[in-house]
């Protein structure tokens, strides 16, 4: 998946990205050469899966370039990146977030994740109890129960029966 910048990974395990460089076409601040199981890029940053359990993050550091807040050292089984966030899952359920706050950077998610996504500026899990939850920008999709009060915003019950979910990109820009 490409956003500004592309990456691809290679038969050998080592990964390769282009486009950008702030936003994920550099790769000279992260590890690609070994290792790498999978990889994405969203529109201001990239995330590579290794094979032994960690994970690597790249691109704009105020939208999920910068790792720094989050421990991605061991236990990840998928990650990816949206428009300013980054989510990744790790095996014992729980899952971290990065990036801008305002924008799906920031939740508690500590059990019971299944799979998360980002999209431009909200995020969504679905957790292992068919529930999910969204955050991030309110009118991207970050509010399913609407407590943001703007009038085209269409709300959702999402507290039961999900059993997946997608993110995509703000359709008001």
């Amino acid at each position: 998946m490409c956003g500004r910048a592309c990456v691809a990974v290679k038969n050998a395990g080592s990964a390769v990205a282009w486009g950008e460089a702030l936003v994920g076409g550099d790769t000279s601040g992260v590890h690609l050469a070994s290792g790498v199981a999978t990889a994405m890029c969203g529109d201001h940053a990239c995330v590579a899966v290794k094979d032994d359990g960690s994970a690597v993050a790249w691109g704009h550091p105020q939208a999920g370039g910068d790792t720094s807040g989050v421990d991605l050292s061991s236990g990840v089984v998928s990650a990816m990146c949206g428009g300013y966030a980054c989510v990744a899952v790790k095996a014992d359920g729980s899952a971290v977030v990065w990036g801008d706050p305002a924008r799906g950077g920031e939740a508690d998610l500590s059990s019971g994740v299944a799979t998360a996504m980002c999209g431009w500026e909200a995020c969504v899990a679905v957790k292992e109890d068919n529930s999910a939850v969204a955050w991030g920008y309110k009118s991207a999709g970050g509010d399913a129960a609407g407590t943001s009060m703007l009038p085209d915003i269409i709300t959702a019950d999402i507290t039961s029966g999900v059993i997946a979910a997608a993110a995509g990109e703000d359709a008001k820009r």
